[in-house]
């Protein structure tokens, strides 16, 4: 259950820092790499916290978060 709340702290963060840098694409792209990058780390703490980490899962959660991240940053 924690490991949700952490998550949600993570998205809530990353949403309300989007919000309040006045849609900068600048700092935008940056809260977004950075929060990528915490998203894919999560998956693994999860997945290891849980023991059911293995190849696949961390490459579908590096796929997912690169997914995206191009998304996020390819809007003008």
């Amino acid at each position: 259950m924690i490991d949700y709340i952490a998550l949600l702290f993570l998205v809530v963060t990353y949403l309300s820092l989007v919000l309040l840098t006045s849609f900068s694409h600048q700092y935008i792209k940056f809260l977004t790499i950075g929060f990528t990058l915490l998203y894919f780390i999560w998956g693994l703490w999860h997945h290891k916290r849980e023991k059911s980490l293995h190849p696949k899962i961390a490459l579908e959660y590096f796929i997912i978060a690169m997914l995206g991240l191009w998304l996020i940053i390819s809007i003008p």
